[in-house]
């Protein structure tokens, strides 16, 4: 899917200030609804095609996959990786060993772990909380209920941690809760339950891809009418569906999909297509190398990777005509309704 990167754009958080953010752009149209005021459209003089310093990878939950462990291990900066563990989206954190989140990761390579949890506010905003944070190449955050991670860290000293992290090229991950709350819309951020796919007063993720709502377990537990009802709430969004096992993985110009399923896209902004489908579903295939003109070749380093990736000129042409990404390569299936 060919995409916009955002230099710094603003908007608005728990506080009254605005935030910097250097992170992926997939931009919309401001589209009117009852609800479709809330999320502005970022200015096309805000993007800048080169793309995102530091990586992302949104994983779609259940068991972390040795592919994944492995290319997480990669883009954190190999045997000189320094990795932060937030677990606080479990409640499990709040009783166990914090220690015993940093084993699967050592195990994996990982020489240097650091386990960071509170639910206070007021120690996520402290010198020796985010100490850690400043050294680190890597971050991931562990599955859970993402509400459980706004609540603790979105406003704070951790969340400015976190993106001076990505502006100096390092890695963020997460699975599960911790996939979703790398979006700009916090789906599923109700802390009574992940039932209520939209929840009013608790809409704001950490914004790494701002303009998108990212839910997880997609397939595995039917949720694709759930994201169909936030594009008609909320038409301004790009929404991200990831199945188990799968993960979308940015770096720079681009993103591709790794594991074992599938990755949704659901545009809802207008289009000159009456035919149009609410959804495109991406696969893993062969990475494909990118050219001024688009995808041309192929590539080795990833046998299960499908990018998408734009030139500054075909960036700022779309975004000029207001319009949304579309697929440009890998093996891509279009469907306005789910087969149960």
């Amino acid at each position: 899917m060919q995409m916009a990167l955002l230099k710094r754009w603003s908007r608005p958080c728990f506080q009254q200030t605005r935030r910097q953010i250097h992170a992926l752009l997939i931009v919309a149209l401001l589209v009117t609804s009852s609800r479709g005021d809330a999320f502005p459209t970022p200015k096309l003089a805000d993007v800048d095609p080169a793309g995102i310093s530091g990586v992302l990878i949104v994983y779609g939950g259940g068991k972390l996959s040795d592919a994944a462990l492995d290319r997480f291990l990669e883009l954190a900066g190999g045997d000189k990786a320094r990795l932060v563990v937030i677990p606080t989206a479990t409640e499990k954190a709040d009783d166990v060993e914090l220690d015993s989140y940093a084993t699967t990761w050592r195990n994996r390579g990982f020489r240097t772990v650091d386990v960071l949890h509170t639910c206070d506010r007021t120690v996520a905003d402290s010198d020796a909380f985010t100490a850690p944070l400043k050294s680190a190449t890597a971050v991931w955050f562990v599955g859970g209920q993402q509400s459980r991670l706004s609540k603790a860290y979105i406003g704070t000293r951790v969340e400015e941690e976190l993106y001076a992290l990505l502006e100096r090229g390092g890695a963020i991950g997460g699975n599960s809760a911790g996939a979703t709350i790398q979006g700009d819309y916090l789906v599923r951020g109700n802390p009574l339950g992940n039932q209520d796919m939209m929840a009013e007063g608790y809409e704001r993720g950490f914004g790494f891809l701002p303009g998108c709502a990212i839910d997880q377990h997609f397939t595995q537990r039917g949720r694709h009418r759930d994201m169909e009802a936030l594009m008609r709430a909320f038409p301004q969004l790009l929404g991200i569906g990831i199945d188990e096992s799968t993960a979308l993985v940015v770096q720079q110009t681009t993103a591709h999909v790794i594991g074992e399923k599938d990755v949704y896209f659901f545009d809802a902004s207008p289009s000159e297509e009456p035919d149009r489908p609410d959804f495109t579903k991406v696969a893993p295939s062969k990475q494909r190398k990118s050219t001024a003109n688009g995808m041309a070749g192929t590539t080795t380093s990833s046998p299960k990777a499908t990018p998408w990736t734009a030139s500054s000129r075909a960036c700022r042409k779309r975004l000029a005509n207001s319009s949304r990404w579309q697929p440009a390569a890998g093996p891509v299936s279009r469907s306005s309704s789910i087969t149960r």
